[in-house]
């Protein structure tokens, strides 16, 4: 049995139809049991949707909203949409809704245990999440890892999928589907290992030279797999140091949000998190946008190319800022 019989086998698992069952199930028990929170509260969620009341240590209800947001709306939801229609015909948008509607009361069960077990840390943050609570109200701390891992490897693997990367391996590469599920997990390997990275280059270059360092990376790299797209070697090396460099950016970028947002209102750093999350989900939607539209006008070829260019345009557009925000603090220094 190699990489491949055993990824399609969980994958018919995985996306059987008893998991679409499981889902609607799971949210129509928790609907039931909170006796339709998602109908009952809504009076109260708007009500408290625009008040500003905050602590010290948190955000308003609108700001917590809007990071929920950020983190939930992505390619999925774009994308996604428009693969169900065009598979399912009209009556998915029944279904979608009834989805919706179910998992309303699953995600408020999530969000409440990740309230219930969430840890304050030395600087008085919290900290929470899925992981948290599988080990504090389960008692399951390998559980609990095993969670975090597979969500990293699953999300870096989703990411390699929405840039194309599957389908520039097949069609110019000539790698076989078992290699590409290989190449899929050094990707998501190495984006964990990446946001180690990133967080390391940022205490110690700093948060303007380790962004510009970092998206100067991702250019190189990707212009690269358009430049070795036939070498399977070197294009398994492209990978992985995409993989690292992309989530790199994240800490580096996040640390840039979060200094922004406090120079214009206190408290603002859980709303420039949620601002870097939706960023992010951007970036993803309009990475597979483009990709797309190169493939469809001029070549899969192209993907590469076109990922170093808008990569470029991103790095400047970054030193721009930095030169602005520079230029700005030496005019203030001159009028002091």
């Amino acid at each position: 049995m190699n990489i491949e019989s055993i990824i399609n086998t969980l994958l018919g698992i995985v996306w059987s139809p008893y998991l679409v069952m499981l889902c609607l199930l799971a949210g129509l028990y928790f609907s039931i049991r909170t006796r339709f929170i998602q109908l009952r509260a809504l009076p109260d969620m708007l009500r408290l949707m625009f008040r500003h009341e905050r602590s010290a240590s948190g955000v308003s209800p609108f700001q917590a909203l809007s990071i929920s947001l950020s983190s939930r709306v992505g390619v999925g939801n774009i994308a996604g949409v428009a693969m169900a229609i065009a598979f399912g015909g009209p009556g998915a948008i029944f279904w979608m809704w009834v989805v919706a509607f179910l998992g309303a009361s699953s995600a408020f069960i999530e969000s409440t245990l990740a309230q219930i077990y969430k840890d304050k840390d030395a600087k008085g943050q919290y900290r929470g999440g899925p992981a948290y609570y599988i080990e504090k109200g389960l008692g399951q701390r390998w559980y609990a890892v095993l969670f975090a891992l597979v969500t990293v490897l699953a999300y870096g693997g989703s990411f390699t999928a929405y840039t194309y990367i599957a389908p520039v391996l097949t069609s110019l590469t000539g790698v076989t589907t078992a290699t590409i599920s290989l190449f899929m997990l050094i990707y998501g390997v190495m984006a964990a290992l990446g946001n180690i990275l990133g967080g390391k280059m940022t205490d110690t270059l700093g948060v303007h030279r380790a962004s510009a360092c970092i998206v100067l990376g991702i250019v190189i790299v990707t212009a690269g797999v358009w430049l070795f797209s036939s070498s399977p070697w070197i294009m398994g090396v492209l990978i992985a140091l995409l993989g690292m460099l992309t989530f790199a950016a994240v800490p580096a970028l996040q640390a840039r949000l979060i200094g922004v947002a406090q120079l214009h209102a206190p408290h603002a750093h859980g709303v420039a998190a949620g601002l870097n999350i939706a960023g992010f989900n951007s970036g993803i939607a309009l990475g597979s946008v483009l990709g797309g539209v190169t493939i469809a006008r001029v070549g899969i070829s192209y993907v590469g190319i076109a990922g170093a260019m808008l990569s470029l345009l991103g790095l400047g557009l970054l030193l721009w800022q930095i030169s602005r925000r520079r230029l700005g603090g030496s005019a203030r220094d001159a009028v002091a």
